[in-house]
């Protein structure tokens, strides 16, 4: 047999198995969040599976869309020379534009009155269509000069 003596200590052995009881609830304390853990892990691969997929589709689309890109540059490299002719030609018909508007301001005058009061005829069936061209005609002189007419009477906007 051992030789053993009596009284003997046993606080170092009951400090032990406290110290190793704490580390034992830790560690299980730890480890029951590993279900949660895994399901968390679960929806993420199930949102990178259907992030992969829109990824692919996305990608399908910019490579269409560069294709596309592709076409519209071949369709309008050929018209580049052009341009310049095109818009030494705008710039010729923007005085003939100004010119139009301010002939036909007091075409929208009139028409605006005989509105006013009333009155309809053919009269004002053609200036409605001459007050129609004559916007548009100021839109583009607009559009190409820089200066920004009213609509409304022809003047200058404030």
């Amino acid at each position: 047999m051992a030789n053993l003596r009596l009284p003997i200590d046993l606080a170092p052995i009951t400090d032990g198995l406290r110290a190793i009881t704490e580390n034992l609830k830790v560690m299980r304390d730890s480890v029951a969040i590993l279900p949660q853990v895994a399901e968390t892990l679960e929806e993420i691969r199930d949102g990178v599976s259907s992030m992969t997929d829109e990824v692919h589709r996305m990608r399908v689309g910019v490579d269409k869309l560069g294709g596309e890109v592709d076409g519209m540059r071949a369709a309008v490299e050929p018209l580049v020379p052009h341009m310049d002719v095109v818009a030494a030609r705008i710039e010729a018909l923007e005085p003939r534009l100004e010119d139009l508007s301010l002939a036909l301001h007091p075409m929208r005058r009139l028409s605006r009155r005989r509105g006013a009061n009333g009155d309809s005829s053919e009269v004002d069936a053609v200036a409605e269509e001459a007050e129609a061209q004559a916007a548009v005609a100021d839109e583009v002189a607009q559009t190409e000069s820089g200066e920004n007419v009213s609509q409304s009477d022809g003047s200058p906007e404030e």
